[in-house]
């Protein structure tokens, strides 16, 4: 490394290699801030907390691989579903994927890392649920647990206001806008299912569609531009807000009572495994 440095600063000029080795994040009136400035802050304020998070999930890692521990696949799909749900379409998802470096498989494995080290933590907690605690949660939360309010979207994107409009008299005319979102649209989704986003949440959707879906009456089209596309909409439905009953809310009552107990036996199991572990610096045998 020291000769390949060495190589580097005879063979090009000084500013170039420092540009190369440490560049320049930004300006303020002509003064630089380079990467080296701010990983030598981020260190400073967050570094040995973000040490020591890293080494817990590395000991939590181990120790999970250890007991042998393997992924339910019911679970794994159950998961993934929870993911997706957020998501208006298929088309949606895998596009937030990429513009993030993922992919499905990618998100299967974090899910699945996160499955088998919350079920270490619940055996190593030794934490169960009985019925008694369910329906003493949801009596406790019962006001928290609802299906929010919801609009069942149809969505096709087109490239000028001339081709909204005339797609928008088609359907008011008795045009089915599923067969002209798959004829027409220029999103994945008018090709796969129609514009058809079915039921979405506050919070699927960008702010400008959001916004008319949920003002929008049932069998109400409307037309949306923005500065890349026109956006035909139309609501078939609305569903307001409705409260989740014992039965439907089993699942996240599990979850919260489970995840209250494994907190507090955190810090006990925590101290335990890094008891047993063998964490050191570089050169601390020398030292010894």
């Amino acid at each position: 490394m020291l000769f390949f440095l060495l190589a580097l600063t005879l063979s090009a000029p000084p500013v170039r290699a420092q540009e190369a080795v440490d560049p320049i994040l930004i300006q303020v009136n002509g003064s630089p801030i380079r990467r080296s400035e701010v990983l030598t802050k981020l260190w400073k304020v967050h570094g040995r907390e973000a040490l020591r998070e890293m080494v817990d999930e590395l000991i939590l890692r181990q120790a999970a691989d250890a007991k042998g521990l393997k992924v339910d696949g019911a679970e794994l799909e159950k998961r993934l579903g929870r993911v997706t749900s957020r998501y208006p379409n298929k088309e949606a998802f895998l596009s937030d994927l990429a513009e993030n470096g993922a992919t499905v498989e990618s998100l299967k494995a974090d899910i699945s890392h996160d499955i088998v080290r919350e079920n270490f933590l619940i055996q190593a907690a030794g934490a169960k649920v009985s019925e008694a605690e369910l329906k003493e949660a949801y009596a406790k939360r019962k006001k928290e647990l609802t299906m929010p309010e919801g609009v069942h979207l149809l969505h096709m994107v087109l490239k000028t206001p001339e081709e909204a409009k005339d797609v928008t008299a088609k359907i008011k005319a008795g045009g089915g806008f599923r067969d002209l979102a798959r004829e027409r649209s220029l999103a994945a989704s008018g090709k796969a299912a129609g514009g058809d986003y079915g039921f979405v949440f506050r919070g699927m959707l960008p702010k400008e569609l959001e916004t008319a879906a949920f003002a929008m009456k049932e069998n109400e089209i409307r037309t949306i531009s923005t500065d890349k596309a026109q956006h035909v909409l139309q609501v078939v439905a609305r569903r307001a807000p409705q409260q989740l009953d014992f039965e439907q809310a089993r699942d996240t009552l599990r979850e919260y009572v489970l995840s209250n107990k494994v907190g507090k036996a955190l810090p006990r199991i925590m101290s335990d495994l890094r008891a047993k572990a063998d964490i050191k610096a570089p050169g601390e045998d020398d030292k010894k």
